[in-house]
């Protein structure tokens, strides 16, 4: 059995592995592990101060904490704060064009899915989850609904809640909500019969 080499790093007169050099000089081994990963020496990696959430920034004649920046350029906070915790400057994180990836156009505006979220003001996260139920873009980044429970519906004459329609049609509310689901507008949905 061939043992495997460990490599020997040595920093400010302490020799050890990654792991044994961060600990003697109290730095998080992922964070520097990242940093040298994304090309920073092991000095950069080390002596590079992890910033905090708080702290004033000014970018571009705009200051404020990394939320309000990113806010305010419409770029996305997560990517912004992990870049500059694997050492990005805060003008090199947000300048830094995000990864290529399929782009969206809705209403005349097109970019990746998170820009076009950003752009849109609608929840990231929500949109993606929505669009991997089947929604469109378009359905997927639409306000979100009202409860089933206290919208009125009308259909044939007859109006009342999600729960008081499926009642006097005679479905049953998870048929109903599956039919919604899969792409059917209410009216379809509560007029079809089960089988």
């Amino acid at each position: 059995m061939m043992s495997r080499k460990v490599k020997v790093y040595t920093y400010k007169d302490f020799s050890g592995n990654l792991k044994e050099v961060c600990a003697h000089f109290g730095v998080e081994y992922g964070t520097v592990g990242q940093r040298m990963h994304n090309g920073m020496s092991l000095g950069e990696a080390i002596g590079t101060p992890v910033r905090a959430i708080g702290e004033i920034y000014t970018y571009k004649g705009v200051s404020g904490s990394i939320p309000k920046i990113c806010k305010h350029f419409k770029v996305a906070y997560t990517h912004t704060a992990r870049r500059m915790k694997n050492g990005m400057s805060l003008e090199e994180a947000i300048d830094t064009p995000l990864r290529t990836g399929k782009i969206y156009t809705h209403k005349g505006f097109s970019g990746t899915l998170p820009e076009v979220c950003l752009h849109f003001e609608v929840n990231y996260g929500t949109v993606l989850s929505r669009m991997r139920n089947g929604m469109s873009l378009e359905e997927a980044l639409a306000p979100q609904r009202i409860s089933k429970k206290s919208r009125i519906h009308a259909y044939n004459g007859v109006s009342g809640t999600f729960s008081e329609m499926c009642k006097h049609f005679g479905l049953n509310r998870s048929t109903v909500v599956m039919r919604m689901k899969a792409g059917k507008p209410f009216e379809e949905a509560i007029s079809t019969p089960v089988k």
